[in-house]
């Protein structure tokens, strides 16, 4: 049987990877290796003959070894219990002889996983097998940033209040990494706090020489030479860049489109920013800026060398057009 869940709802309703009643195979995909983090964390180990899971990794696979472990009994047999990880990295020869002879796999009384960082044939051949259990760990849609971060602040027990969380689906990029770090580095901050307050987790967001507020406010105040001579003269490595380029599409976005503040009864300062800057820019010219920010913000995200080069260029062509 096959299954598509998100992370959290994995944790929270299947509460473990294995258990008496599941398939003594399973398959399972995940869209980060960290998500797969908090998947072996919640397996309970005492359903495994030794109360151990030995784990191997896909590139040391050989055709030996899975012959040795799951096509004979061996001298004494064979009831040790494996986590493949990296599974989409076997050598061609061990990944056809999953497909072709899996059926004969000798798991009686032991438990196979196998960890997939990504789609790739070998797992969608195993997922169309009647023995095998396979799940796919889907990453979050973008209006669920707030599931991801919750289920993070739960995992890591850190108490923010809903100021606080605002604060960073607002500025941090909605990766499970970047929440992770910024929460770990709060729970190391604040162990036995409740209810974190905005004030206390500014200090740890990006180097304090990055202002993305006072960015964001240049930027849509259409003080365009400004915003970019502001920009070109940051030290910045990749992952600030990115930050730095999510949290300015999502202002532009929050500009764009400022329905959602209809629901507000009262409007903060912040609030009143975005409308105003509503009426200094053009649909059009919106949509074109949130798409600059949305390459940039791949390109920090890939590492590209030219990143660099191309603020630059863009900063040259405002000081001749400004």
């Amino acid at each position: 049987m096959h299954s598509k869940l998100k992370l959290w709802d994995f944790i929270n309703q299947k509460k473990c990877l294995v258990s008496s009643a599941n398939s003594k195979a399973i398959a399972i995909s995940t869209f980060d290796p960290l998500a797969f983090k908090f998947i072996k964390d919640s397996i309970d180990y005492s359903k495994f003959s030794d109360s151990k899971l030995h784990v191997i990794s896909g590139k040391e696979l050989t055709l030996n070894w899975i012959e040795d472990n799951f096509k004979s009994l061996g001298l004494f047999g064979n009831d040790e219990s494996f986590l493949i990880q990296h599974a989409d990295e076997m050598n061609k020869q061990c990944k056809d002889l999953f497909i072709d002879e899996f059926e004969s796999f000798n798991l009686d009384d032991r438990f196979l996983i196998l960890n997939f960082n990504k789609e790739e044939v070998l797992f969608k051949k195993l997922i169309k097998k009647e023995m095998i259990q396979s799940y796919q760990i889907q990453a979050q849609a973008f209006w669920e940033n707030l599931n991801l971060l919750n289920f993070l602040c739960d995992q890591l027990k850190v108490l923010l209040s809903f100021n606080a969380k605002s604060l960073i689906l607002e500025t941090v990029p909605p990766t499970i990494s970047d929440y992770f770090n910024l929460l770990t580095q709060i729970s190391i901050n604040f162990p036995d706090k409740s209810d974190i307050q905005v004030e206390d987790i500014r200090p740890l967001f990006t180097d304090s020489k990055i202002d993305n507020f006072e960015l964001a406010t240049l930027l849509g105040n259409k003080k365009i030479s400004n915003f970019y001579k502001k920009i070109s003269n940051l030290d910045c490595n990749y992952n600030d860049w990115r930050g730095i380029f999510y949290f300015l599409q999502s202002h532009m976005i929050k500009v764009y489109d400022t329905t959602y503040l209809n629901k507000k009864s009262k409007h903060s300062k912040y609030d009143k920013q975005i409308l105003m800057q509503n009426g200094i820019w053009s649909p059009t010219d919106l949509k074109k800026i949130i798409d600059y920010f949305g390459d940039l913000e791949l390109k920090a995200k890939t590492k590209d060398p030219l990143l660099s080069s191309i603020i630059q260029r863009d900063f040259l062509r405002t000081i001749i057009k400004y």
